[in-house]
């Protein structure tokens, strides 16, 4: 998935344009924020059985 990039231009004006940009990229990252709590939970999980 491509973004487009935020600009500050149009978050003065908040155009609908904007706001769904703006959902595309809090969607993007929640996901990048899950896969890296995830990957955190497999590591944890990895050195607690290399123990």
């Amino acid at each position: 998935m491509v973004l487009r990039p935020l600009e500050f231009a149009d978050c003065l004006s908040d155009t609908p344009w904007f706001r769904q940009n703006l959902r595309e990229h809090e969607s993007v990252l929640e996901d990048a924020h899950k896969n890296i709590k995830n990957i955190e939970i497999q590591c944890r999980e990895l050195i607690h059985c290399t123990r």
